[in-house]
């Protein structure tokens, strides 16, 4: 895949996670602080990545123009953080879903997400 593609690609990817973090249904997390009771409405908070293995490949090119990702010193590869939707982990991993559902129907193998609550 030459780069131009692999940017519309990774561009789709993006819209394509916005969209699915934009429309998940958070369910609210309750947070209780020296008797004070907060809402939180877009649910737990966390973080997710997406990780490829082809830190080489022209979309790993794109995802590092694009979107910020980097190369990733302790598993190999290229990990992508999920920065939208400011701390809801169930936001970000929708988004994370997505951008890899994306990916793997292009054809590209070893897409990876994974995420934690923080």
């Amino acid at each position: 895949m030459n780069l131009q593609k692999a940017k519309r690609l990774v561009e789709s990817a993006h819209e394509a996670g916005l969209q699915a973090g934009k429309s998940v249904e958070c369910k609210n997390m309750i947070v209780a602080d020296g008797g004070k009771v907060h809402i939180v409405p877009d649910g737990p908070c966390g973080f997710a990545y997406i990780h490829i293995k082809s830190a080489n490949s022209n979309v790993a090119k794109a995802m590092i123009e694009i979107l910020g990702a980097m190369k990733s010193d302790s598993y190999g590869g290229l990990l992508l953080s999920v920065d939208e939707f400011d701390q809801s982990v169930t936001r970000k991993n929708a988004y994370a879903r997505a951008f890899a559902k994306v990916l793997a129907e292009s054809g590209m193998k070893k897409v990876y997400l994974w995420s934690r609550y923080s």
